[in-house]
């Protein structure tokens, strides 16, 4: 299920950065010789997931590169350092929050919070950089039943509550 939400956070990155720099940006490797610049994004690396009543805290890291044009070319590489600056600003702008995006990449009600970018400039004409975020999720009905049954099955086992002491 944490990969499954993370795919959505991976789509809604990839629209954000691109909505807002209008530089194509793909979850998938290109060619060597791929017009520049572009973003990549890894495949996403879901965070632990904190278990509460009813929902729970999905953590989600994503590592992606910005491939800038070569020298000489219209946009170098300072311009591409400022786009990452640009975007980190724009974050904060927006709140710290980017909304997520299902397959097609169309708007999910669901947004990723405590957004935080960092970046490095890691080779003349590639810049690394890392978006962390997080989201809580309610359970899906049928979990939280069973969730709720295991606990209170479990607490009338040890002796329950007075609550379900005194209903006895």
């Amino acid at each position: 299920m944490s990969q499954a939400l993370a795919k959505y956070d991976l789509n809604g990155a990839l629209k954000y950065f691109q909505d807002k720099t209008g530089i194509a940006g793909f979850d998938h490797q290109q060619a060597q010789n791929a017009k520049r610049p572009y973003f990549y994004f890894e495949p996403p690396r879901p965070g632990k997931v904190v278990a509460a009543s009813g929902f729970f805290q999905h953590r989600v890291t994503l590592h992606g590169v910005l491939f800038c044009p070569p020298e000489g070319e219209a946009n170098d590489q300072n311009e591409m350092q400022d786009v990452m600056a640009a975007l980190d600003h724009w974050i904060a702008a927006d709140r710290f929050r980017i909304q997520c995006a299902d397959e097609n990449y169309n708007a999910y009600p669901a947004w990723m919070e405590e957004v935080q970018l960092s970046y490095q400039r890691v080779d003349v004409d590639v810049i690394a950089f890392q978006l962390r975020g997080e989201r809580f999720v309610n359970y899906p009905q049928e979990e939280q039943t069973l969730t709720s049954k295991v606990y209170n099955n479990n607490a009338i086992e040890r002796g329950g509550s007075v609550w379900q002491r005194e209903r006895k």
